[in-house]
């Protein structure tokens, strides 16, 4: 875990000084609001399209962090993600490119945690929720279970707001299921 933590604070003091806004999801943030357990990764959604990418490979190069992908630009135009790796301290690390106007707001959203000596930004309760159920894989919604019993000032007004918002988009009617899961905790 130490390693996962000085890996956290060295990417968040490189994404501030490349002034890059972000913001944690994923395990890493479950590990922050939920229970504890195994992730190998660390999800970092940032402030900046993939016409900036240029931005990213800099502070890929600075952080010494290995691109796991032959063609980094096709893959970044087709999935949004550029996939890193960390040998030092053994962790993928993907950065996701972001222009949605939900990622936009939940960057402002932001919670932000002492990591050693840096303040490292993490998505909030929230968001998490929302990008989980969004999801929808098993793993996932466990995750949703164990955050709500650990945390009790949730908004969910706000989680079931953009819900209805992605519910337009992917056809799924993410609420029910997100219902059925508070009504479990």
């Amino acid at each position: 875990m130490k390693k996962n933590k000085n890996l956290l604070s060295r990417i968040g003091k490189a994404l501030d000084k490349f002034g890059i806004d972000y913001m944690v999801i994923g395990g890493q943030a479950v590990l922050l609001y939920g229970e504890p357990r195994f992730t190998r990764d660390i999800d970092i959604v940032i402030g900046i399209t993939p016409s900036k990418k240029e931005k990213i490979f800099d502070l890929v190069k600075e952080l010494k962090l290995k691109i796991i992908v032959k063609n980094p630009e096709k893959f970044i135009k087709e999935t949004y993600v550029l996939p890193c790796e960390s040998s030092l301290d053994v962790m993928r690390v993907d950065f996701i490119f972001s222009d949605s106007e939900f990622e936009k707001n939940a960057l402002k959203r932001v919670r932000v945690k002492k990591i050693d000596d840096c303040k490292v930004k993490f998505a909030s309760i929230e968001d998490i929720i929302i990008l989980k159920i969004v999801a929808g894989r098993e793993r996932d919604l466990e995750d949703v279970y164990n955050i709500l019993l650990k945390n009790k000032t949730v908004d969910y007004n706000y989680i079931y707001k953009s819900l209805k918002f992605f519910e337009t988009i992917l056809n799924t009617d993410l609420s029910s299921i997100f219902k059925n899961i508070v009504s479990r905790t």
